[in-house]
């Protein structure tokens, strides 16, 4: 992916170590996983084989180009919106799943040490902090409406299946023997039968 010019009052500091910024995040945002795991989304490339790891990966590069770049906090959430929906997915809780912006602020913290300029380095670490503060709570909204959609689709199954066992006590209580459900219908869908 290409990388849009840099501010000129932010970001340059942290652009002259974008990829070792990015590499460092990565890592960092995947410690929410079990070794193994970890293991397999930062080795395996193939995004068909780790659609999580390429999801990850693409996020955290369009996610720190939008950070550098003064992106408002509403298209920085819209490029995290699939990773977020995977964290949502995967039942990691808030704090875990959003936890890894806060960790851009420990590389970076950690690269620019190095930097002669100490007053440009606090300027650019203080604006990053603000930032990252932003995009965390634009960020826990959307995983709290992600949890929000998905308990509603599980409401809505929950009553779809009550109102299915409900026809079939409705149809052993008026004393019919229970007849095969027609094809295609969530009755037989549920039984693992064919559905054209």
């Amino acid at each position: 992916m290409a990388t849009a010019p840099r501010s000129p009052t932010f970001g340059g500091l942290l652009g002259k170590h974008r990829a070792a910024l990015l590499a460092c995040w990565r890592e960092a945002a995947l410690e929410v996983y079990p070794d193994e795991t970890r293991r397999f989304l930062l080795r395996e490339k193939d995004r068909f084989q780790n659609p999580v790891g390429a999801v990850l990966a693409s996020t955290l590069e369009d996610l720190l180009d939008g950070l550098l770049d003064g992106a408002p906090g509403g298209e920085l959430a819209a490029r995290c919106d699939g990773l977020i929906r995977v964290r949502a997915v995967q039942d990691l809780g808030a704090a875990r799943s959003v936890g890894f912006v806060f960790a851009l602020r420990e590389a970076a913290r950690s690269l620019l040490a190095h930097e002669d300029d100490g007053a440009a380095v606090l300027l650019e670490l203080q604006e990053l902090d603000r930032r990252l503060d932003r995009l965390a709570l634009v960020l826990f909204e959307r995983y709290v409406a992600c949890r929000d959609e998905m308990a509603g689709i599980r409401v809505r199954e929950g009553q779809r299946r009550v109102a299915v066992l409900l026809r079939r006590l409705e149809r052993l209580e008026s004393g019919g023997a229970e007849t095969p459900p027609p094809v295609g219908s969530p009755e037989l869908r549920d039984k693992g039968g064919c559905n054209p």
